[in-house]
């Protein structure tokens, strides 16, 4: 970190806050009867804290108020995916232990509690954290190590006004973030609403099943790809309504038997079996190859003579009448649902000329690059507000997001009252001590 503004002083966790206290070890259950609520890595997971979904502890301790969730405790995961990871209890907790995964840090001014929490989510923090844990397979983290962190600690009134400043502007982001996922929302709706537009012409022609139309309906290859390299065969995740995605794929060693499974531009794939019914009988085009691709049995291929134009079947399977038929035939077994062959084949498409199925699948191609070139910039817009917040932060933790206001009393006098107060705290035990002993070596000096 760069040099430290005037008046600011380096500290470490273990200076700030109280002894590091590992939880109280049980397991949790949802029995309504029990007291406490017992607060694990798990329900850290989320943005915020919900303690309606917090379980309860099925065993208590001896002295519960040892492992007791209250209000300014800041909790720390120390061990798995989630090694690291922060919540600071800003409201009156309900009566709850936190568990044994989990760390608890208290600070010793409750002034301070803010300025952690915000700490706690800073780079300066992840990059302290990420090198303790070099060379673990597990990630883990010690109460010894967390002590040890270096916390930038500015002057007690320069702390309140770092936490309103990050606090107004990730208010900002919070409603740029809220309006970006109400666009989506609404660009989807407007997708959704061009596919029925685009398919409601044709509602009212004649339909025929799709069987009578196509060349070929085959499953694709049985074979497990377990090759490193070689033949690449597509996944069953590859296929989405409209979008092929030719990265998701496997290899398998050798294609020699697998003759007849090439895909061609402009097939047909259609989802065969899947564990989200929404995603079964989805069906995607067959873009340009420069390479050889095969496709496996979870899949369906169909394959249309020249002269029609496979865009649009693949617009009529994805939302007119043939998706509403397959959505009806879908069957779900063992937790998989899946349709077969027959069923594509029954499905009923309209009889239109080619330069109809042209026309209509040019417009629809058009809305489509719209829809996609909208939903892109607000993902794009969305993956930016976390470095936002970041930068933020960093500006925060090395003083240059509020001004230096020479009238505050530097943090240095603050650390030295709270190392005075540690010292007190640690004396008053061994003074006590001392004077106990020495009044009973009096007392055996007098007989």
């Amino acid at each position: 970190m760069n040099e430290l503004p005037s008046g600011w002083t380096t500290a470490t966790l273990g200076e700030i806050c109280h002894k590091p206290k590992y939880g109280w070890t049980t397991s949790a259950t949802a029995s309504r009867p029990a007291v406490f609520k017992l607060l694990r890595t798990s329900d850290m997971s989320k943005r915020s804290l919900d303690w309606n979904e917090v379980p309860y502890a099925s065993a208590i301790p001896a002295e519960p108020a040892d492992f007791t969730v209250c209000k300014g405790d800041i909790f720390i995961s120390r061990a798995g995916a989630n090694a690291g990871v922060t919540v600071l209890i800003e409201t009156q907790p309900p009566k709850a232990l936190f568990a044994s995964y989990l760390i608890r840090l208290r600070p010793k001014l409750p002034s301070t509690e803010l300025f952690l929490k915000y700490f706690l989510q800073s780079a300066h923090y992840w990059n302290q954290i990420l090198r303790s844990r070099l060379g673990i397979a597990q990630p883990n983290i010690n109460a010894t190590k967390l002590a040890e962190l270096s916390v930038p600690l500015p002057p007690l009134a320069e702390q309140r006004r770092i936490v309103a400043e990050i606090e107004k502007h990730f208010t900002r982001l919070d409603e740029a973030e809220r309006m970006t996922a109400q666009a989506r929302t609404r660009a989807r709706a407007f997708r959704r609403s061009a596919i029925r537009n685009t398919c409601a012409p044709f509602s009212s022609r004649k339909h025929v099943p799709f069987g009578q139309l196509i060349t070929s309906l085959r499953n694709g290859i049985s074979e497990k790809p377990t090759a490193a390299s070689g033949f690449p065969i597509l996944k069953i995740s590859a296929v989405r309504p409209f979008r092929l995605h030719l990265p998701e794929r496997r290899y398998l060693a050798d294609a020699s038997l697998h003759e007849g499974f090439e895909l061609k531009e402009n097939d047909l794939l259609f989802t065969r079996y899947n564990g989200n019914p929404q995603l079964v009988g989805v069906c995607a085009r067959v873009p340009v190859l420069n390479e050889t691709l095969y496709y496996p049995d979870k899949l369906i291929r169909a394959r249309l003579p020249t002269g029609h134009d496979a865009r649009f079947y693949e617009l009529m399977f994805n939302g007119g009448k043939a998706s509403e038929h397959i959505r009806s035939r879908v069957r779900t077994t063992a937790g998989q649902s899946g349709i077969s062959g027959a069923d594509i084949k029954s499905a009923p498409v309209p009889v239109v000329t080619g330069e109809e199925q042209t026309a209509a699948a040019d417009l629809f191609e058009q809305t489509l690059l719209y829809s996609d070139r909208v939903d892109s910039e607000l993902k794009a817009l969305i993956t930016r507000t976390p470095h936002l917040r970041q930068a933020i932060l960093a500006k925060a933790f090395s003083g240059q997001l509020v001004p230096q206001d020479p009238n505050d009393e530097p943090a240095s006098v603050l650390l030295e009252r709270i190392r005075a107060e540690r010292d007190r705290e640690i004396a008053g035990p061994l003074k006590s001590r001392r004077t106990r002993l020495r009044t009973r070596q009096a007392a055996l000096q007098s007989k």
